[in-house]
């Protein structure tokens, strides 16, 4: 099935499959506003925004298992941090349950939890050294670290497709910057679009 029309506040001129996207975010509060961006965003791209169309992975090693278990390929972007924790933090040691202050989303939709106090004790895995494997399945990375280009390569780090920010923006309706970026994404999916089945 497809979409079209205006996609909040960005003319979408032909038609284009829907859309499934990934988040890669460890903590809780970036893992919010992502999603309200993501929402506000691309939310009339999404047919099914909590069954399954956006999903959301909280560490490095669930992140590399659904890339070798080939389940992400009809997945078309992926919301990508670089600093994760490596493995998943045990349930009784995660924070409160957070709202994502969407309409018709709950805590059961998206178990956002606030970090764990110790959050920084826990080892953490680089979520940049993935963006190879996300390109060669065909999604696109957009990645919310804000380490500079110059910091990635220092590190050896790739570049993501695209940069967006995972923190407060003052003014941002999103809370982020997704929507400066929406146009040229949206670009790059209509020329992708052609690649894949959906």
């Amino acid at each position: 099935m497809e979409s079209s029309g205006i996609s909040n506040g960005i003319e979408v001129k032909e038609s284009l499959p829907w859309l499934k996207v990934i988040i890669i975010e460890d903590q809780g509060y970036p893992q919010v506003i992502l999603l309200r961006a993501l929402h506000k965003v691309f939310g009339n791209r999404i047919k099914d925004f909590v069954g399954g169309d956006v999903l959301l992975v909280n560490n490095y090693s669930d992140a590399a298992r659904l890339l070798e278990s080939g389940d992400l390929k009809n997945y078309n972007f992926v919301l990508l941090d670089n600093v994760l924790t490596a493995d998943p933090i045990p349930e009784a040691e995660r924070g409160e349950p957070l709202s994502v202050g969407i309409k018709g989303v709950d805590t059961s939709s998206f178990p956002v939890r606030d970090d764990p106090k110790n959050y920084s004790n826990y080892p953490q895995r680089s979520g940049y050294s993935l963006i190879p494997k996300f390109n060669e399945q065909g999604i696109i990375v957009v990645g919310t670290s804000s380490m500079s280009p110059a910091e990635l390569r220092a590190k050896g780090l790739p570049e993501p497709d695209f940069v967006s920010s995972k923190l407060e923006v003052p003014g941002s309706e999103t809370g982020s910057n997704l929507m400066a970026i929406a146009p040229a994404l949206e670009s790059t999916l209509k020329k992708d679009n052609s690649k894949r089945r959906i």
